[in-house]
């Protein structure tokens, strides 16, 4: 149990392959799809391993993804880190690339030259350390396939904690403590609503999560024709859903529902 961490479970860095950036505002782009952010990232990363780590070298990069980038945040507010881009021996996951275990950095810690500075990199834990039960949050990690679909989902703790509610709910409690149990199937498929939730009026911006809590950006209320509640009414907030018609409801409801049998 790593007991520094806040709630004792570390989220941010989870395997070769799967970590998060959300609180880097990472997702907070133009074009947050999955293919459009990669590229993003690996050319940031080729771009800084070709300079060097000085602070002159440092300020030139962050002039040339000034240049080369939109610049545009759906979420003006929420900073967008510059220097978050692909780590690791494959470059398989995100991070920081001003980490002192970054490529290249050779041990120095050059985090605060970022726009809220190291100490803040340092001891910044997302509300989902303490938000989320250790079980729901190992089999969060469990379940990740990539960094993509991870950092999209795990910053979500009211719909994870709803959808976790769910399933107790509907399974046998012993069910849920197996490390080989179907739930690691049902966490992957809300990984892929996260991403691509066919109820909503804008795919792009109903990605983004700003988790921070101070009220800045709120999830609006679920817009339907009609005035049918539902069972799920709180998921499908939390994934910014848009229903033209009672229909439409019923069909995401029975997608829901099918999880959960």
């Amino acid at each position: 149990m790593e007991t520094h961490i806040p709630g004792g479970v570390y989220l941010c860095q989870v395997s070769d392959s799967v970590s998060c950036g959300a609180c880097c505002g990472l997702y907070n782009v133009s074009d947050n799809s999955r293919k459009s952010l990669h590229a993003i990232l690996a050319a940031r990363t080729d771009r800084l391993g070709r300079l060097p780590r000085t602070i002159d070298g440092i300020d030139a990069f962050s002039r040339w993804v000034a240049a080369h980038e939109d610049g545009c945040h759906p979420l003006p507010d929420f900073h967008h880190c510059p220097f978050i881009g692909l780590i690791g021996k494959d470059r398989s996951r995100v991070g920081c690339l001003l980490h002192p275990l970054a490529d290249k950095n050779q041990g120095q810690d050059f985090r605060g030259l970022s726009h809220y500075g190291g100490m803040a990199c340092r001891m910044y834990f997302c509300p989902s350390h303490e938000m989320l039960s250790n079980p729901l949050k190992q089999r969060i990690k469990e379940s990740a396939m990539d960094w993509y679909a991870y950092g999209l989902l795990i910053t979500e703790h009211r719909l994870l904690n709803s959808f976790w509610q769910q399933m107790i709910q509907n399974r046998p409690s012993d069910s849920l403590s197996s490390a080989t149990n179907p739930e690691t199937e049902r966490f992957q498929k809300l990984m892929g609503m996260k991403i691509d939730w066919p109820f909503r009026a804008e795919q792009n911006l109903a990605r983004i999560h700003y988790f921070f809590n101070d009220g800045l950006y709120s999830r609006p209320e679920i817009s339907c024709h009609g005035p049918k509640a539902s069972r799920w009414a709180e998921i499908f907030q939390e994934l910014g859903s848009y229903f033209p018609s009672p229909a439409d409801m019923n069909r995401a409801e029975m997608i829901l529902d099918s999880f959960i049998r």
